[in-house]
C-alpha cells in the first residue's frame, strides 16, 4: 500500500501481507505523503520488504500494530532521507531474516517509538539503529535480539538517538555490548 505526492490515507484494522522481494506493506513516499495504520497487522515475507518504509519527505503513523518480517534486509519499521517521518506507538515489530533491523532510521529523518516492543532473531539484526544525522527518540518499550552482531540500539555517523524507559536484552554470545556509538553517533 503506497500513498505518494501528498496524497493521504487511513487505515484502521485488518491485515496486510506479502511475499516478494521488494514489497514493503506500507510506504509513504515523496511530497509530504502520509500513511495512518491504527491497528493494522502486517507481515511480509520478501527480502528489503519493510513493514513500513516513510521515504523522501513521507510521513507514517503506527498505532496498536504489529508487524512480522521474515525476508533478509527487510527492518520491520524503516525512514530514509530528508524530511521523512516514522512515528509508532503500542505496536510489536519481530523480524526473522538476516540484517534485517526492528527500526531504521536514515539519512537526516526522524523516527520516534512509543512503547514499542522489538524482536530481532537473524545475525546482524539490530533492536533500532539510526545513522547518517538522523534522530530516533524513544520512549517505553523494549528490544530482545538474539543474533550474532545485533545490538539493542546503535548510533552512527553524527546521528542522535535518546531512549527513556526503555527495556534491552541481547543474547548472542558475540554481542559484548546492547548499546553501541559509532563515530560520531551519540545518545
Amino acid at each position: 500500500m503506497q500513498a505518494q505526492q501528498g496524497a493521504s490515507v487511513t487505515l484502521t484494522g485488518g491485515s496486510i501481507t506479502t511475499a516478494n522481494t521488494q514489497s514493503e506493506a506500507i510506504r509513504a513516499f515523496l511530497g509530504g505523503a502520509t500513511v495512518t495504520a491504527n491497528g493494522v497487522v502486517i507481515n511480509t515475507g520478501g527480502s528489503f520488504s519493510y513493514g513500513a518504509n516513510a521515504n523522501v519527505a513521507g510521513h507514517i503513523v503506527v498505532n496498536n500494530g504489529s508487524i512480522r518480517t521474515t525476508g533478509s534486509n527487510a527492518d520491520g519499521l524503516f525512514a530514509i532521507d530528508q524530511n521523512a517521518t516514522l512515528t509508532a506507538t503500542g505496536t510489536t515489530v519481530r523480524t526473522d531474516g538476516p540484517s534485517a533491523n526492528g527500526a531504521n532510521a536514515l539519512l537526516d529523518q526522524l523516527m520516534t517509538l512509543n512503547n514499542v516492543s522489538i524482536v530481532t532473531t537473524g545475525n546482524g539484526s539490530n533492536g533500532a539503529r539510526v545513522d547518517n544525522a538522523s534522530a530516533l527518540n524513544i520512549t517505553g518499550g523494549s528490544a530482545t535480539t538474539s543474533g550474532t552482531s545485533s545490538f539493542g540500539l546503535i548510533s552512527t555517523a553524527g546521528s542522535i538517538l535518546t531512549a527513556n524507559n526503555f527495556t534491552i536484552s541481547t543474547s548472542a554470545p558475540a554481542v559484548s555490548a546492547q548499546v553501541r556509538s559509532l563515530a560520531d553517533g551519540s545518545f
